[in-house]
């Protein structure tokens, strides 16, 4: 991986990265690929019946 694309990932240049330039970031920095992509690492499951759990009630 070059310091070229670290860097424009960095100012936001390239909004895109293959799935090994990702792999590769997490593990030097030492954490789960899904923190750089801004992704939970745990996702909550529900119903088709349940409401989201935003407070405003909306169905839609």
């Amino acid at each position: 991986m070059s310091v070229d694309v670290v860097r424009k990932l960095e100012q936001g240049v390239r909004q895109t990265a293959r799935l090994t330039t990702l792999n590769a970031l997490a593990r030097v920095l030492d954490v789960e690929p899904s923190t750089l992509v801004g992704q939970p690492t745990t996702f909550e499951v529900r119903t088709d019946d349940e409401q989201p759990r935003d407070g405003c009630g909306c169905t839609g």
